[in-house]
């Protein structure tokens, strides 16, 4: 699974992280792991797309509001 996701990773062409959790399958059963998915998640989000619109053109700039 995991050499498929960082094939996936390769092929983006965006700002982007593969994060790995520890100790976790590739459905995040094991305690804590979701948990840990979701902080790592709402972390990239707050650092990047929380602070960012796009424009009309598509283009993306930084949201001074944010």
């Amino acid at each position: 699974m995991l050499a498929l996701n960082r094939m996936a990773l390769a092929e983006l062409r965006c700002r982007k992280m593969l994060q790995i959790v520890p100790g976790a399958t590739h459905l995040f059963e094991e305690p804590g792991a979701m948990r840990q998915v979701m902080q790592l998640t709402t972390e990239w989000f707050r650092g990047g797309v929380a602070g960012r619109r796009t424009t009309e053109t598509g283009a993306v700039r930084r949201n001074p509001g944010a």
